[in-house]
């Protein structure tokens, strides 16, 4: 961000570690069981007042964003979940294969595409299968904050 008068609403990066932890996320994305993806950008009302969140994450080829990464949950707003394949000669394939489940139906996605999570609906576990070339993943609330309640 610059100090103009609207340079405050461009936001360039992801959190650091003291605000992952704030925010209840583990700063490190590698330990074991976690799988990766690099942080791109996020923004939320803590970052800039009057935001609502969202978050944007790069998956990368190979195994280390492969597993599940979101256990069931419910949001008091709505969410969109996004996947965004990379290649530029089929931008519509993920070349990749994600699942998701929204209430008691699963989900197997292999093009790029947009899900729309009215408020109070279970989804997830989210689970990335495989990831050939990278995949940009993207969730937005409509509310400040990423707030979720856990749900079996």
């Amino acid at each position: 961000m610059d100090h103009t008068k609207y340079g405050k609403y461009i936001v360039t990066n992801y959190l650091s570690d003291e605000e992952k932890i704030a925010r209840g996320r583990t700063p490190d994305k590698r330990q074991e069981g976690v799988p990766f993806g690099n942080g791109l950008l996020w923004l939320d009302e803590k970052i800039v007042k009057g935001a609502f969140y969202m978050e944007v994450l790069l998956l990368e080829p190979g195994s280390r964003s492969t597993g599940e990464w979101v256990k069931p949950h419910t949001h008091d707003t709505d969410e969109i979940i996004g996947f965004v394949g990379t290649s530029v000669s089929d931008p519509h394939s993920l070349n990749g294969e994600v699942e998701l489940w929204l209430e008691d139906e699963k989900h197997d996605i292999t093009r790029s595409c947009l899900v729309f999570v009215p408020k109070g609906l279970k989804h997830c576990p989210l689970v990335i299968k495989r990831v050939g070339t990278p995949i940009v993943h993207f969730s937005v609330l409509t509310g400040s904050q990423y707030l979720w309640t856990f749900t079996s």
